[in-house]
């Protein structure tokens, strides 16, 4: 084992685990796929019957187009648009719910539009020292304004559920999240567990999966694992293509938060799907047992290295894929993560594009701390070597840690015998209630002023409780007065300093 010791050492140093991604290779075997079943050529898109719910504006008020989805709407101004284009919606020309604007502030050029619920404005703001920990415990999907008049992935916001109650915690950092994969769910285990294999028994076939409403988002659904160490992660899994419903290997590395790469290798076909016309979408053919191990082996020269072994069973076929690279180390946290990626070339992504993925059951997943490993894990494991029920469903026990929901308004969890997991961009359009709750009631509140006749009645009964709200807004919430509604924070302003000597 004297390669390991090496490889241990370089992955315990942060800054040392980026510079050894060069050398990548995928061994293994692969079962050929049976003649039963081949990738479908058939490409599905979902039927569009929404109706046209934002418009977006020149800054001269002139309708640049109609859309059924915000963040289509936002990606015209931004491509079509120049400055001071704006997005409201269908019948209610007064709220607007992103404006293309020049800069937050002289110091300060790129924005940040947070929207809860999907599509309800709930903050604008400039970048800010602490914005990951502002974005925890939120639903807030984020769209990022640059100042060079374009839109770019950002960081969404994020929870944690399934905590155990001996090493959970709160704090998601922010290089255990991935912008470029817009939804997901992960179930972390406790850094240096002394874990290096994970089960996991999942019932795909009771999933559903629906492409996007149009042929130019695409979207991919995906089950697999990640391993972490320092901030090197290394993906691997399987991938279904929501048009055709073919399910393909997948391998991609992370290198930070924002730069995350996925490799699907059409090539290694795992298996298919069968359309369900009635429900509008496909069911997956075959349940699938994954395991994940990273482990050393031994070359037919007798040089030893690590390895991440990936082994997909489907009950008609099993797959074993290795992935190899220098800056695997033993150590590192393997994790299980599902999702719903979109991976279009629109600088916005769509979060209402219409594809979901439904009802994922895991049905059991395990894992393992082996005594033969932990004798060379250089005395950093948490765990005894042993079994361990991984479930979010189960009782806790020291190798749970937390699941982590990035993007909550895409994605749900229930945690009753199984894990299920959802992942929806299936979202309505909200012309009632543009903004986020706590938003739209301020805004409310102060459309409901008077500019004039000032009472202690009303003092106390309008004008106070409208000051009290809007203080109590976050500094995100309130921008949405002070830099998109100026006009109604006057008012606001206005009326607070007229009722100033009334009792």
């Amino acid at each position: 084992m004297k390669e390991f010791k090496k490889i241990l050492t370089l992955g315990l140093v942060a800054t040392a685990a980026f510079g050894f991604v060069g050398c990548k290779k995928d061994e293994g075997g692969k079962t050929p796929e049976t003649p039963e079943e081949k990738p479908s050529e058939v490409v599905k898109t979902r039927v569009d019957n929404r109706e046209d719910a934002y418009i977006a504006h020149l800054n001269d008020k002139t309708e640049l187009g109609k859309y059924k989805s915000l963040y289509e709407a936002i990606e015209a101004t931004l491509m079509e648009g120049d400055r001071g284009a704006y997005v409201t919606v269908v019948g209610n020309d007064e709220q607007k719910v992103f404006v293309n604007f020049d800069g937050y502030a002289a110091d300060s050029k790129d924005m940040f539009w947070y929207y809860s619920n999907g599509n309800q404005l709930a903050g604008y703001s400039a970048w800010k020292q602490d914005y990951s920990s502002k974005l925890i415990n939120t639903d807030y999907i984020t769209v990022m304004n640059e100042y060079a008049n374009y839109g770019a992935p950002y960081m969404n916001g994020h929870k944690v559920v399934g905590v155990g109650s001996e090493n959970g915690s709160t704090v998601v950092p922010v290089w255990n999240t991935f912008w470029d994969i817009e939804s997901s769910a992960t179930v972390d285990m406790i850094p240096y567990s002394g874990i290096t294999k994970e089960v996991y028994d999942i019932e795909l076939s009771k999933a559903e999966i629906s492409p996007a409403y149009d042929g130019n988002t695409e979207t991919m659904a995906f089950v697999g694992f990640l391993t972490v160490d320092s901030y090197y992660m290394n993906h691997m899994g399987i991938r279904c293509d929501t048009k055709t419903g073919n399910w393909y290997y997948y391998t991609g590395n992370s290198q930070n938060q924002s730069s995350t790469t996925i490799d699907v290798d059409k090539e290694s076909f795992i298996m298919g799907s069968t359309w369900n016309e009635e429900k509008q979408c496909f069911i997956p053919n075959h349940d699938v047992k994954m395991t994940l191990e990273t482990k050393m082996v031994t070359n037919e020269d007798g040089d030893e290295y690590l390895v991440n072994r990936l082994t997909i069973n489907t009950g008609e076929k099993e797959i074993v894929k290795d992935f190899e690279d220098s800056a695997l180390t033993q150590c590192g946290t393997i994790r299980f993560s599902a999702g719903l990626d979109i991976v279009s070339d629109a600088s916005v992504k769509d979060y209402m594009n219409g594809s979901y993925f439904k009802n994922v059951v895991v049905k059991s997943a395990t894992g393992y701390a082996f005594e033969d490993v932990l004798a060379d894990y250089g005395a950093l494991n948490v765990l005894n070597a042993g079994e361990y029920n991984l479930l979010n469903s189960s009782e806790d026990n020291p190798a749970r840690y937390q699941t982590v929901l990035y993007t909550p308004s895409i994605v749900s969890a229930e945690f009753n015998g199984s894990d299920v997991y959802n992942f929806s961009y299936d979202i309505a359009a909200n012309k009632e209630e543009v903004y986020a709750p706590a938003v739209q009631s301020v805004y409310d509140q102060i459309k409901a002023l008077p500019t004039e006749g000032f009472t202690t009645e009303i003092k106390e009964k309008l004008v106070d409780p409208a000051a009290k709200d809007f203080d109590a807004l976050t500094e995100w919430g309130q921008a949405i007065f002070t830099k998109v509604n100026d006009s109604l924070y006057k008012k606001l302003q206005d009326a607070i300093k007229a009722c100033e000597g009334l009792k």
